[in-house]
């Protein structure tokens, strides 16, 4: 094991949070582990499987009947959640207070978050409707989830908490936000800045060439934020558009990336476009 897989360790036994756990015959999977798992064991089969040891990118599960397209970018801390999940953006959710959720049943859910780098979902608030450490920001995308039947309006306050300028930034999946207009797999990948723990600096197109091999070239797209099933909720980002493919990243539109397992950790990832 090495430095920083011991230093991951370490972080999820000091700050490892209660997984919120939701109740109700309309959700299909549980959100915590269910689609990792469904995946690893559909890769041992040899099926949907998307690029060498990775598997499906995770995804939350969506309430029976229930349609929640992602929501747009929000700078003003005002928003309306709808029944069931809703993605949002770091953008919008930067230098927010999440309290504010704890006087509400919303949930605001982040997968392998730098506080939290686990490569599983972490959710604020937690099961005991405490406060966790996760801190929204750029370019990272967010799930919120409304287990009612009737919308939320929820105004967030400013926050003075800020996020470090180096954090623990796991390998695994990410799901990321794409701010920029239209583009292409080799467009989107040039815009992905990662700098690593020994300073070395690269874009994920440079990360993803066979002599790096830092990073996955597959990219996710979510073209379906209210499907639980990987085979509707996203597309992977190619040249071509079909049933399981798309040529183009839509424009401010969210996407899963993978990094790969590496002698030195990403500390920062940002996008240019942001």
């Amino acid at each position: 094991m090495n430095l920083f897989e011991r230093l991951e360790d370490k972080v999820i036994k000091k700050n490892k949070p209660n997984s919120k756990v939701l109740v109700g015959a309309s959700l299909a999977l549980f959100l915590l582990g269910a689609a990792m798992i469904i995946g690893g064991a559909s890769y041992l089969r040899g099926k949907s499987v998307i690029f060498a040891d990775i598997a499906n990118p995770p995804t939350p599960a969506e309430p029976a009947g229930v349609e929640n397209p992602p929501s747009p970018e929000n700078l003003t801390g005002e928003f309306t959640f709808a029944p069931g999940w809703t993605l949002i953006s770091g953008k919008s959710l930067s230098g927010r207070d999440l309290s504010a959720l704890t006087a509400t049943e919303l949930v605001l859910y982040s997968f392998n978050d730098p506080a939290y780098p686990t490569r599983v979902w972490s959710t604020y608030p937690d099961a005991n409707d405490a406060a966790t450490s996760i801190i929204p920001h750029a370019p990272f995308g967010y799930y919120i989830y409304n287990p009612g039947t009737t919308n939320v309006d929820i105004t967030f306050s400013t926050s003075t908490e800020t996020v470090s300028q180096e954090e623990m930034i796991a390998r695994g999946w990410h799901l990321l936000y794409w701010p920029g207009e239209t583009t292409s797999l080799s467009g989107l990948l040039a815009q992905i800045n990662l700098k690593y723990s020994d300073g070395v600096s690269m874009t994920a197109l440079e990360a993803t060439n066979s002599q790096n091999h830092k990073a996955s070239v597959d990219i996710n797209v979510i073209v379906n934020g209210a499907s639980s099933d990987t085979k509707t909720a996203v597309k992977v980002l190619g040249t071509a558009d079909s049933d399981t493919e798309i040529s183009k990243i839509p424009a401010k539109s969210y996407f899963w990336f993978y990094l790969r397992r590496t002698t030195n950790r990403v500390v920062n990832l940002s996008i240019t476009a942001q």
